[in-house]
């Protein structure tokens, strides 16, 4: 049998930014290479866990943030409801790996829908 990969032990550095009218894109790195112009994830590993809030105060932890989908590619962009154009969303994401284990936060990443 072979043996999952131990939880990540580095966290991603999200990269947000709203290029065009209702969407955020993400470009996601490992901080174990945050200079490399490589957006790939941990060998091993399934991808980032990411959470998501809508205004208010900057989060502190995960606690009342919603859980979005594991994002499997380290480049992706969301389309947001237009009505939420002006109000800044907030992000935490963490590695997982294949049988869903998390590593640690990232920072908290944050950008003002266009």
């Amino acid at each position: 049998t072979r043996t999952p990969n131990p939880p990540p032990a580095t966290e991603p550095i999200l990269n947000v930014s709203s290029p065009l009218h209702g969407t955020i894109r993400f470009v996601v790195h490992d901080s174990a290479a945050p200079d490399s112009h490589s957006h790939a994830k941990p060998a091993g590993y399934q991808g980032i866990e990411l959470f998501e809030q809508i205004g208010g105060t900057p989060p502190v932890t995960s606690a009342g943030m919603t859980p979005l989908n594991i994002q499997t590619k380290t480049s992706f962009t969301f389309t947001e409801d237009p009505a939420n154009s002006g109000k800044t969303f907030y992000y935490l994401a963490r590695w997982v790996n294949t049988t869903g284990a998390p590593g640690p936060w990232s920072a908290v990443a944050s950008v003002v829908l266009s």
